[in-house]
């Protein structure tokens, strides 16, 4: 097989079965690696979970320890572009060419144990990344945490980023279940760190905690804070066991309160872990950016993967209060399982940021359906219009001062859209 046909193979798993013992996922691919002869707690673990933002608090854990010169490897996703985004280490993405060979070597294993997609891409994962010799790895969850495939690990350290309702077919119809999911990665006398969360949210969090739980304001304080249009200033401090670590004069190049935030909580992680953080490795993470969450493009255009109300909530008070935007034209589309009236009525509370709301849907990998049309018929009485599926052919041009929101899935069409409009 070449590597489109590789891809496709690993793709044409499937997803999860939820109708089963939900209990089986975090066994199946530790319990797989082990009969391959792999130690599946043989690295250094950070596991990460949340509602939104989880990627980016793995990103920038994994931009930490390789700026302090470990070797680390990150699973996370989705992919955007193609699948090998899925694993990285910090020699960059995987190979074309080691992809095609471990799934030439492990697709009818994954087929004779019925492994659906995510539990191959993990399997895939800790198996090349046993081949670089690893010393970390950042393990971000697929959905919610007690039962995925990932929480087999024993980590140095768990992460929990905001919770809000996502998921709800899976994880749960009310904030309090989806909070017990993702408490489900906290393990006996483990550290776990957790964005600030809701009352009923935090009771959860104690109420499961089995280690040391350490919530984002007991572990960080920052000082001299001060926005810019190209991200902010500020100096944080982390209480590490007896001692307070200081960052002073931090340029974190990066937009919006919640980049702040998980930025600040990774930092406060990795110090704890690793006893010692320097100056130097915080300020060259501090100017890496992580594409597609608030990031700024030429025109000027700004595209975010917001997809529930909080991250909506985050990206206009950073369109309103960083950017000081004005007259903004959105598009904006979600995948079809997403809380539609929650993103209405966050985009209804901001309308005076909106020239135009250009409402579309698009064309989704697999099995997946975008909910364009949903989140229209939510947005009453409101400058919106919707376009249909969208494609590169249609003459859209991003203008500036245009904003691109939603699903990951879309920003394939937005880079095409964006090339385009040069």
């Amino acid at each position: 097989m070449n590597f489109k046909e590789s891809a496709q193979a690993i793709m044409n798993l499937g997803v999860s079965n939820r109708n089963v013992d939900l209990s089986v996922y975090p066994r199946r691919v530790a319990e797989l690696l082990q009969n391959q002869g792999f130690d599946p707690n043989q690295f250094k673990f950070f596991h990460v979970t949340g509602s939104k933002g989880k990627g980016s608090l793995s990103r920038t854990i994994f931009q930490l320890l390789t700026a302090e010169r470990h070797k680390v490897g990150l699973f996370t996703s989705p992919h955007i572009f193609s699948i090998r985004e899925r694993f990285e280490d910090n020699d960059g993405l995987i190979s074309e060419q080691d992809f095609i060979n471990l799934v030439n070597k492990y697709l009818p294993l994954f087929r004779q144990y019925e492994l659906h997609f995510f539990e191959a891409c993990l399997f895939l994962a800790l198996v090349y990344f046993s081949s670089r010799n690893l010393e970390y790895v950042v393990l971000e969850v697929g959905i919610g945490g007690r039962f995925d495939p990932t929480n087999f690990c024993v980590p140095e350290c768990a992460l929990i980023g905001h919770i809000s309702m996502e998921h709800r077919d899976f994880l749960g119809d009310t904030i309090q279940k989806i909070a017990y999911d993702k408490a489900g990665i906290m393990k006996p006398g483990i550290l776990t760190f957790s964005a600030d969360q809701s009352h009923e949210v935090r009771k959860i969090f104690e109420d499961e905690n089995k280690g040391k739980l350490i919530f984002f304001h007991d572990a960080v304080s920052l000082e001299n804070f001060e926005v810019s249009k190209n991200g902010c200033f500020f100096d944080l401090y982390v209480k590490s066991g007896n001692k307070v670590a200081q960052f002073p004069k931090i340029f974190l190049k990066r937009l919006s309160y919640a980049n702040v935030y998980n930025f600040c909580l990774a930092v406060a992680a990795v110090e704890h872990v690793l006893g010692s953080l320097s100056q130097d490795s915080v300020n060259k993470t501090a100017v890496q950016s992580i594409p597609y969450r608030m990031q700024l493009f030429d025109g000027p255009v700004l595209a975010d993967t917001a997809h529930n109300g909080q991250s909506f909530l985050n990206l206009c008070r950073t369109l309103d209060e960083w950017l000081q935007w004005k007259d903004v034209i959105l598009y904006v589309s979600v995948m079809d399982n997403k809380e539609f009236q929650d993103i209405a009525d966050v985009l209804a509370e901001y309308r005076h940021l909106w020239s135009e709301i250009r409402v579309f849907d698009f064309e989704t990998p697999g099995r997946k359906i975008s909910g364009g049309i949903q989140l229209y018929e939510k947005l009453d009485n409101m400058a919106a219009v919707y376009l249909g599926i969208l494609d590169d052919s249609q003459m859209v041009r991003l203008v500036p001062y245009t904003c691109w929101a939603g699903s990951f899935y879309s920003i394939p069409l937005f880079e095409s859209i964006r090339m385009l409009s040069l």
